[in-house]
C-alpha cells in the first residue's frame, strides 16, 4: 500500500510492498519465460520460438542462420545474440537441426562462425516428430501481431534426449542428456507395464559412474571421467572427454595441477579436430599408471555432476525424476497421436493434386512461346488451369509460370513440363559452357521451390553461356553420355564418357563438376539411366485409373530404377510399363500389379475351337511390347483365371459322362505344369 504525507508542497511516498510484488513478478518471468523448460516439449521459450520460426521458413533448403534469427525476433524480443547462441546449442546436439558450415566444436569449445556465414534447416526427425499445427495450442506473440505455440506437440521424450541447463531466480535446472534408443525402449516398456531404468549418455563419450544417479532427481550425482590410455611408457592420450568439459578446460586444469606439484608432466599437446586427441608427455622417472590416477584425482579429467530435474508443468516449476518425466512424455505422446487420428478424416486437399487435366498445352520452341491457345504449334501434354509450368532455355535459364493462353518465355526453349512444388524426385541432368569460351561443367539438381516469372541462370550469368545437354528425369534417372571434343593438337583423346549417376544431386545454383576446358563438338546419349533415388511408393486409384504417390487407392509397392508395372487384359495381352505417374490405364485389366521378373504367370483358359480347358505357365520378357499368351483366336475362347503367385491350386469339376458323376480333383499348379 502507498501512503502519502505532504508538508509545504513536498510529498513523501512509502513504497513498502511494491518491491516484493515486483520481485515476485520478475522471478516468475525468468523461471517461466526464460530459464526453465516445459516438460511437454522439452524447450525453453527461446528454443521453442527458434523451432517454430524454422518451421515457418522451411522449404527443404538451407537458410542462413542470420535470417532465421531475424525471423525469430518476431516472437523473442531479447536480442539476436541470445537467439544465435541458443540455436547453435540445439544444432550441436545433432538431433533437430541439419547444420551447414562451422557450427563450433563441442570438444574444443571453439565458437561457431557468425550467423551470416552458417546455414540450417530442420532434420526429417524434427519435421516428423515436433510439429503439427492442428494439435498445437497457440497464443499471441509479445506484440500481438503473430501467433506462437504455447508448447510444440513433440511426440518423443525430447527433454531427456537433449538435456538442458538453466538458472532462474531462486532455482535452477540441470537435466542430463540420455541415449535416443534407450529412451524409446524405456517408453515401450512403460506402455507395456514393465519396469525400466535410464541413465545419461553424452556426445563427448567418456566413462560414467551412475551408482548415485538417484533417477536424475535432486540429491543425486554422477561421476564422469575422461578416457585416458597409455600410448607408450612416456606418453598418455586423452581420447574422450567428461561431460561439460572441453579440451581447453582439461588442459588448463592439467597445467595448474602440474604447477602445484600434484602431477609431473613434461609437456602437453592438443591435436583435437573432429576427434579428441590430447597427448601428455611424461618425464622418464614418472609412472604412467600413477599419473593416470593423479589426473583423475587432481584435474578435470574426473568431474562430479549433480542433476536437478526442474521443469515447468502447466504454469508451475516442479522437481521430478527422469523416470517421472519419461512417463509424462510417453503419456503425452499417446495423447497427441490420438488427437492426430481424431483430426485422417477431413484433411486439407491440395487442389493441384486433384485438379482435372482439362487443358491442352502447346509450345513454339523456336520462337519462345507456350500456352493453351497455340493450337497450330507442337502439342505437349494435358494440364489443369491451375498447374505451374517449368521451362528451360538453351542459354541455361529456367522459369516457372502459370498456365496461360500464351506466354513468352524466350527463344530456344529446350524443355517444358508441369512443375510441382517440393518435387525432389524429378532430377535434371545438365552439361553447359560457362560464357562464350569458358570451361564446360556438368551437374544434377532438383527444383523444389521458386518465385514465379523469375529467370534463374542455371548455367552461368556470364554472357554467352550455353546448355549443350539437358535431360529431365521424373524418377531421378541418371544416364551415360558421350562427349566429343573438337580436334585439338594438345589432346590425344577427343572422346569421353560421363555417367551422371556418379554426380551428387545438389541445389540448382551449384556450379557443378568440371567436364573439360577444351571445346566440345557435341554430346550424345549413350545409355539410358536408372533411378539413383530411394524406392518410391506407388498407388493405383481404381476410380480414375491413374497412378499416384499421394496414398490414394491400392498400394502397388516400392518402385525404383527400371521396375515396371504388369498389366494383363481379358484378351490375354500382357504389357510391361514404367511407373511414370503420367501413364494412363483406361482399359479394364485382369491383373495390374508390380512386375516380379522371376514370378511365373499362370493362365487358365478355354479353347473354343477344341472345346477344352488349358493351363499355361510362362515368364514374361523384359520389354515394352504387347505379349499375347492365349493362342486360340476362336470367338468362343475366353480366359477363366490369371494367377500371379506361387503354390496356387485349381479345382477341376467334371461334367456328367453318360449319367455318371466324377469327383472333383484339386491340383497344385506348380507341380502340375512347368
Amino acid at each position: 500500500m502507498i501512503e502519502e504525507n505532504s508538508h509545504e508542497g513536498e510529498s513523501l511516498k512509502k513504497v513498502s510492498g511494491l518491491y516484493k510484488d515486483w520481485f515476485l513478478d520478475y522471478a516468475s518471468y525468468v523461471i517461466l519465460d526464460r530459464a526453465i523448460p516445459s516438460v511437454y516439449d522439452g524447450f525453453k521459450p527461446v528454443q521453442r520460438r527458434i523451432m517454430h520460426s524454422m518451421r515457418e521458413l522451411e522449404d527443404g533448403r538451407y537458410n542462413k542462420v542470420a535470417n532465421i534469427v531475424g525471423n525469430t525476433m518476431k516472437y523473442h524480443p531479447h536480442g539476436d545474440a541470445s537467439i544465435t547462441d541458443a540455436m547453435v546449442g540445439i544444432g550441436q546436439r545433432e538431433l533437430l537441426i541439419d547444420t551447414q558450415g562451422n557450427w563450433g566444436n563441442i570438444y574444443t569449445g571453439d565458437s561457431a562462425a557468425a550467423a551470416r556465414y552458417i546455414e540450417a534447416r530442420l532434420t526429417p526427425f524434427a519435421l516428423e516428430v515436433v510439429f503439427n499445427p492442428k494439435t498445437t495450442e497457440w497464443a499471441k506473440s509479445y506484440d500481438g501481431r503473430n501467433n506462437e505455440p504455447i508448447d510444440l506437440p513433440v511426440k518423443f521424450p525430447l527433454l531427456l534426449a537433449q538435456g538442458v541447463e538453466g538458472i532462474g531466480v531462486g532455482l535452477s535446472t540441470k537435466i542430463l542428456p540420455h541415449n535416443f534408443n534407450e529412451l524409446i525402449t524405456a517408453s515401450v516398456a512403460y506402455l507395456k507395464g514393465k519396469k525400466f531404468e535410464i541413465f545419461p549418455d553424452f556426445l563427448t563419450a567418456g566413462f560414467l559412474d551412475v551408482s548415485e544417479y538417484n533417477d536424475g532427481a535432486r540429491g543425486g550425482k554422477v561421476r564422469a571421467r575422461a578416457k585416458i590410455s597409455q600410448v607408450d611408457k612416456h606418453t598418455l592420450m586423452i581420447s574422450e572427454l567428461p561431460f561439460s568439459k572441453t579440451t581447453s578446460d582439461l588442459i588448463d586444469s592439467i597445467l595448474k595441477a602440474n604447477e602445484k606439484g600434484k602431477i609431473k608432466i613434461k609437456k602437453i599437446e592438443d591435436n583435437t579436430s573432429d576427434k579428441v586427441e590430447i597427448l601428455i608427455y611424461l618425464h622418464n622417472e614418472v609412472s604412467p599408471d600413477k599419473t593416470i590416477d593423479a589426473l583423475y584425482a587432481f584435474t578435470d579429467c574426473q568431474v562430479t555432476i549433480s542433476p536437478n530435474a526442474c521443469v515447468i508443468v502447466g504454469d508451475k516449476p516442479m522437481f521430478m525424476s527422469v523416470s517421472e518425466i519419461l512417463k509424462m512424455n510417453t503419456d503425452h505422446t499417446v495423447s497427441l497421436l490420438k488427437k492426430e487420428l481424431e483430426l485422417r478424416i477431413f484433411d486439407t486437399i491440395d487442389a493441384t493434386k486433384v485438379a482435372v487435366a482439362n487443358e491442352k498445352f502447346y509450345a513454339n520452341f523456336e520462337e519462345g512461346f507456350i500456352g493453351t491457345s497455340l493450337k497450330k504449334d507442337q502439342y505437349l501434354f494435358d494440364c489443369s488451369d491451375i498447374d505451374d509450368i517449368i521451362t528451360f532455355r538453351k542459354d541455361g535459364s529456367m522459369k516457372v509460370v502459370k498456365v496461360e493462353a500464351k506466354t513468352f518465355i524466350g527463344k530456344d526453349i529446350q524443355h517444358v513440363a508441369i512443375w510441382k512444388k517440393n518435387d525432389k524426385r524429378t532430377v535434371y541432368n545438365m552439361i553447359y559452357r560457362e560464357g562464350r569460351d569458358g570451361p564446360y561443367y556438368m551437374k544434377r539438381f532438383s527444383v523444389t521451390g521458386v518465385t514465379r516469372n523469375t529467370d534463374y541462370p542455371l548455367a552461368s550469368d556470364k554472357k554467352g553461356s550455353e546448355m549443350l545437354y539437358f535431360s529431365a528425369n521424373p524418377n531421378g534417372e541418371a544416364e551415360v553420355v558421350t562427349v566429343l571434343l573438337k580436334p585439338n593438337p594438345r589432346i590425344r583423346k577427343n572422346k569421353m564418357e560421363i555417367d551422371f549417376s556418379e554426380l551428387a544431386i545438389k541445389g540448382r545454383d551449384s556450379k557443378g563438376n568440371l567436364v573439360t576446358k577444351y571445346s566440345v563438338k557435341k554430346v550424345d546419349l549413350k545409355e539410358e539411366g536408372v533411378s539413383t533415388l530411394a524406392p518410391r511408393k506407388i498407388w493405383f486409384d481404381e476410380t480414375v485409373r491413374r497412378l499416384n504417390a499421394d496414398v490414394r487407392g491400392t498400394l502397388l509397392g516400392n518402385f525404383k530404377g527400371d521396375d515396371k508395372i504388369l498389366t494383363i487384359n481379358a484378351q490375354g495381352e500382357a504389357k510391361l510399363v514404367s511407373f511414370d505417374l503420367g501413364n494412363r490405364f483406361d482399359d479394364e485389366y485382369l491383373v495390374l500389379e508390380k512386375w516380379r521378373p522371376n514370378q511365373p504367370v499362370t493362365c487358365i483358359y478355354y479353347d473354343g475351337e477344341k472345346d477344352i480347358y488349358f493351363i499355361k505357365r510362362f515368364l514374361l520378357e523384359n520389354n515394352t511390347n504387347v505379349q499375347t499368351f492365349m493362342p486360340s483366336e476362336n470367338p468362343k475362347s475366353f480366359i477363366e483365371r490369371i494367377i500371379v503367385s506361387n503354390n496356387a491350386t485349381a479345382e477341376i469339376i467334371f461334367a456328367k459322362d453318360k449319367g455318371k458323376e466324377r469327383d472333383p480333383e484339386s491340383i497344385n499348379i506348380d507341380e502340375f505344369i512347368a
